[in-house]
C-alpha cells in the first residue's frame, strides 16, 4: 500500500499479517474488527502504535438482528427437513 494509506480489515483476520502492521511505518491508520486469532487478548503492542483502532466484528448488528436470524434458521430447518435446496450451501 502506498504511504499515507488507511488499512481496514472487516473481512477476515487472516487476510491481514499482524506482525507485518506491528513493524509498518508508512501506514497512516489501521482498523481492524477481525483477527486471526480471537479472543484477540494481545491488543496492547498494536495499540501502542497510535494510529490503530480495534473493535469487535458486530457491523451486522441492528436492533432486530436477533428476531431475523431466527427467523433464517427456522427456514434454513424446515428447508432441510423437507429435502429442500439450503440458501448459501456450499
Amino acid at each position: 500500500m502506498k504511504r499515507g494509506a488507511i488499512l481496514v480489515n472487516t473481512a477476515r483476520g487472516e487476510c491481514v499479517d499482524a506482525a507485518a502492521l506491528l513493524a509498518d511505518t508508512a501506514l497512516s491508520g489501521i482498523g481492524l474488527d477481525v483477527f486471526a486469532h480471537e479472543p484477540f487478548v494481545d491488543a496492547g503492542p498494536l495499540l501502542a502504535k497510535g494510529n490503530v483502532l480495534l473493535a469487535p466484528h458486530s457491523a451486522g448488528w441492528h436492533k432486530d438482528l436477533g428476531r431475523a436470524l431466527n427467523d433464517e434458521v427456522a427456514t434454513q430447518v424446515n428447508a432441510w427437513l423437507k429435502g429442500l435446496p439450503l440458501d448459501g450451501e456450499v
